[in-house]
């Protein structure tokens, strides 16, 4: 079987092919084959590819799918097929017919020749470096327009063709075992997770509309004074985003005049005027520079002086508020609105008027009523309450609608989780503070006192989604599953063709080409 196969032309391949005949010779055929033509004149230029003909006894011998043939030929036979008849190859009529009962797959030129002069024809090699034979009579000149004109009708005739998947089964318990695991994968993954827990059948609008009301309640005392709700809940409107102060560091009364200028104030130190730049400020100073060196308070050095609220360094006093703030009430109002679908609800079913007065928010029995003590907001966040009121912090409550439209719409409930939303243990601006002052007249002078304050924040985010029935998604979710079905077949038909087909019998069987009908 090793005779045919010494060909100093392109890799082997199997060719198949039955359709209707050309009208061009015989012998140009040859030389896009580059077979030999029988009455080829001898001499050395026969000898261009005297191993691609191929004998009656190899022909017989050769398994099927195994006689070469050209690997560009797979492009000339896609363009420009000819019928499985009267090759050159094959010495014989009957010898083409034996192979053809044997399996042999054979190349074949048309059946419509032209006739040849004999004693005229010569074997020279194509100019696409391929070996063949010049046809009898014809001038090289009138060959290659020939050639190229049924290139182009072949390829034309190929764009027009239509390609129909062909099923072969294939005993094999392996790869039928493989098979049918990744189809119950596909249909599992469809099925439990698309359609079930996805929804994958409805219209889903993502993003409510929504609208928050806070409203806070409680009174606390600090060493000095007592607080209630106006005092230490800003801002009072009560928005989605609000904070409840839990310790203060007051400063001394402060009046608009000349002072020096803080110790912690970088180039604040000087030793004489030139040192202080008039008008000058600094963005971590406390007030515009005179252009005077005095003394420091406490006599320890000297600093450029500024007119600002004096004095500046003053020591503050420190109050902590957390002794009753666990106990504040925070009322939180929430209503959603689907548009898409009209769908609106809130966070708030009250069967009387003064149920929010005597209910308190649980999971199970007081779903809505939305009030909630602010330690356990803390507490559900995972925080220290008394750790969290010294240095403060951001608290989140999360309230998520996840509506199925589908359902009656008391199925359609709001679910809240908290957590704290700043880094816990970040080493630069640590916790949660702000400053205020409180203005007043004393002795006809303006003054203030300056206010710093820590608190919880409470930040108020509310999302969610809806989805209703539609025939448009359960459409394209349907044809997705049934083509993601095919997944099985290209992997297995890949492991056939690349792992399994040694002797390329599933190769040969897989791929057919189906003649047209003549008249």
């Amino acid at each position: 079987m090793g005779d045919h196969l010494k060909s100093p032309c392109p890799e082997p391949a199997a060719v198949s092919i039955r359709n209707r005949t050309w009208g061009c010779s015989r012998r140009l055929l040859w030389v896009i084959l580059g077979e030999r033509h029988p009455a080829a004149v001898a001499g050395p230029r026969r000898q261009l590819c005297p191993d691609l003909s191929v004998s009656p006894q190899t022909a017989k011998r050769a398994p099927a799918g195994l006689l070469p043939a050209p690997s560009w030929l797979h492009l000339t036979l896609f363009c420009c097929p000819f019928t499985g008849r009267n090759h050159p190859a094959v010495s014989g009529r009957g010898a083409t017919t034996g192979a053809r009962r044997r399996g042999a797959l054979l190349p074949s030129p048309p059946r419509r020749l032209v006739r040849a002069r004999r004693g005229r024809c010569r074997a020279v090699p194509s100019r696409a470096g391929l070996c063949g034979a010049e046809p009898c009579g014809a001038e090289p000149s009138r060959a290659e327009p020939i050639a190229a004109a049924m290139g182009v009708r072949g390829c034309l005739r190929a764009v027009s063709s239509y390609s129909s998947p062909q099923v072969v089964v294939v005993r094999n318990g392996h790869l039928g075992t493989a098979y049918r695991a990744l189809q119950l994968l596909v249909l599992l993954y469809f099925t439990g997770y698309v359609f079930i827990i996805q929804k994958g059948y409805q219209e889903r609008e993502m993003g409510p509309e929504s609208s928050i009301i806070t409203k806070v309640k409680g009174v606390t005392q600090s060493p000095s004074k007592v607080w209630d709700v106006g005092e230490y809940v800003a801002p009072p409107e009560g928005g989605s985003t609000f904070s409840i102060l839990t310790r203060v560091d007051i400063s001394p009364a402060q009046a608009m005049e000349t002072c020096p200028e803080g110790r912690a104030v970088a180039n604040a130190t000087c030793s004489s005027d030139q040192d202080c730049v008039p008008r000058d400020t600094d963005t971590s100073g406390h007030g515009e520079r005179t252009g005077r060196c005095v003394p420091q308070a406490g006599g320890t050095g000297k600093s450029c002086e500024v007119l600002a609220w004096c004095p500046v360094d003053g020591d503050s006093i420190s109050e902590s508020l957390a002794e009753m703030a666990s106990q504040f009430t925070v009322l939180i109002k929430n209503n959603i609105h689907f548009p898409r679908f009209g769908f609106s609800k809130g966070n708030i079913q009250a069967s009387e008027s003064g149920y929010l007065k005597s209910c308190m928010f649980n999971t199970t029995s007081a779903l809505y009523c939305p009030i909630f003590k602010l330690g356990f907001l803390v507490e559900q966040a995972g925080e220290d309450f008394a750790e969290l009121a010294e240095k403060g912090g951001v608290i989140g409550v999360i309230i998520s609608w996840n509506c199925n439209l589908d359902l009656p719409d008391a199925e359609c409930n709001p679910h809240y989780s908290f957590r704290r939303l700043d880094p816990k243990g970040a080493l630069a601006s640590q916790g949660y503070n702000y400053r205020f002052a409180k203005y007043y007249n004393w002795n006809g002078t303006r003054s203030r006192v300056l206010i710093k304050a820590y608190g919880i924040r409470v930040d108020v985010i509310v999302h969610g989604q809806a989805g209703k029935f539609s025939l448009i998604p359960t459409i394209i979710t349907l044809a997705t599953a049934l083509t993601s079905v095919g997944l099985g077949s290209f992997v297995c038909d890949w492991i056939l063709l690349c792992c399994m087909d040694k002797e390329q019998r599933y190769s040969s069987r897989k791929f057919e080409q189906v003649p047209p009908q003549v008249g």
